[in-house]
């Protein structure tokens, strides 16, 4: 059975003002002609209501933050060969000599990333900040020099922009190998990765542990 309330035919809900958000919910008109009585009356936005849709789209907006951050971002990562000459990991080297005996890198790839980490910007920026991946092994010797080779990925304006960008770094005094280390060299990969062309948003390096020398 329908029916339509008497000197009623319509009402206009006047909705509170809530940090800017009456833009986007204006005041509605809710017509109560041919109206059913069995069904619940459509009732305003209170304002508990309100200010959780306003949480609901900060939320998103943060969200939508972060992703574009992380899709701006260089991405470097340093891997070190799973095997290296005169290398032990970590547990191995607990249990075998002395400490003196060892000599640990992780402190010199974490240096190393670091100087890397303008030199990208500069050389990225100079191309405009292509997008692209790849995989490039670098090797560094006792006297300080530095070569670069492209392992995986496109010969194209980012890969040129990685390899110039660690070439650079040749006979740094920041290369110098750990004390008492008696390498001649020691080779590493390094992954990068950028997927938003023209802007970066920053540069996020992630450096390799457990590269434990044994001194023979």
């Amino acid at each position: 059975m329908s029916a339509t309330p008497q000197n009623l035919q319509s009402i206009d809900y006047v909705e509170e003002k809530n940090s800017g958000l009456e833009s986007l919910f204006p005041p509605k008109k809710f017509s109560y002609q041919n109206f059913d009585h069995d069904l619940a009356i459509a009732k305003p936005l209170t304002s508990q209501g309100l200010q959780d849709i306003e949480s609901e789209l900060k939320q998103a907006k943060t969200k939508s933050q972060v992703l574009a951050n992380v899709r701006g971002e260089l991405l470097s990562i340093i891997k070190r060969p799973q095997f290296s000459p005169g290398s032990l990991n970590e547990q191995a080297a607990s249990a075998k000599g002395k400490h003196e005996d060892l000599v640990l890198w992780d402190q010199w790839y974490f240096d190393f990333a670091k100087i890397c980490e303008p030199r990208l910007l500069a050389e990225f920026n100079a191309r405009h900040n292509p997008a692209g991946a790849n995989s490039v092994q670098i090797t560094v010797r006792d006297n300080l020099s530095l070569s670069v080779n492209l392992i995986s990925g496109e010969d194209d304006a980012f890969s040129r922009a990685a390899i110039q960008a660690y070439s650079s770094l040749s006979k740094n005094p920041a290369l110098k190998f750990p004390q008492g280390s008696l390498r001649q060299q020691v080779t590493f990969s390094v992954e990068n990765r950028h997927d938003q062309a023209d802007s970066i948003s920053g540069i996020s390096t992630k450096t390799c542990t457990g590269d434990i020398e044994r001194k023979f």
